[in-house]
């Protein structure tokens, strides 16, 4: 199990959402049909985002009584039509807590809202593209210099069998030489035996 596995390696905590299990939890009809034409209405979090069909238990879960805003005026204005009962966002990234509690501010002063955050997105996902294109370009180009490596290093292999396979029929020859300068040696130690021999025969001496 993937939280038995966490357990084992130390590797922290984490939240699991079974498609099985986990039910929704979206604004009733009732609740929608009051806030639907207040001006700051934007809409549910969870019909402002696509997914596939299979995963709607779990979107509507997590973002089903998430309603968003352009204001935290309207977000205050939609919380107590709706009973403090709900999470409302505006799009400045304030948040009204189910219960009337309020989280919001800011930490830096080009603190994005979600709009500039979903333009970054979409400018990091051109980027993630481009830089896909350069590395299939890469692979592409390192596969090709390893081919070729290998190209160099069979006909390097190829030389050296071809070198080895030439000195080996060098030495054959040396061979075969030094065989036949043996055999001539042996056959003019013959003829002179011979030429002695037939030098002291008596036919040859004087009387």
């Amino acid at each position: 199990m993937a939280i038995q596995y966490l357990k084992q390696n130390s590797f922290g905590r984490a939240t699991f959402l079974p498609l099985s299990v986990i039910k929704g939890r979206p604004l009733s009809a009732a609740q929608l049909s009051t806030i639907q034409n207040h001006p700051s209405l934007i809409g549910t979090a969870v019909s402002l985002v696509k997914f596939e069909q299979k995963y709607s238990e779990i979107m509507n879960n997590l973002l089903g009584n998430v309603v968003i805003t352009k204001d935290l005026k309207g977000a205050n204005e939609l919380a107590k039509i709706l009973q403090y009962r709900v999470r409302l966002v505006t799009i400045d990234g304030d948040i009204v807590n189910p219960g009337g509690s309020m989280t919001g501010g800011a930490i830096k002063q080009n603190t994005s809202s979600l709009l500039t955050r979903k333009g970054e997105l979409e400018d990091l996902k051109e980027k993630l593209v481009i830089m896909n294109d350069k590395t299939a370009s890469l692979e592409t180009k390192v596969k090709s210099l390893k081919e070729d490596v290998q190209k160099e290093e069979s006909q390097q292999e190829n030389m050296r069998k071809d070198g080895e396979k030439l000195r080996l029929e060098e030495q054959a020859l040396k061979g075969e030489l030094h065989h036949s300068e043996l055999e001539e040696k042996n056959i003019n130690d013959r003829l002179a035996i011979y030429d002695l021999e037939k030098g002291d025969s008596p036919k040859n001496k004087k009387h």
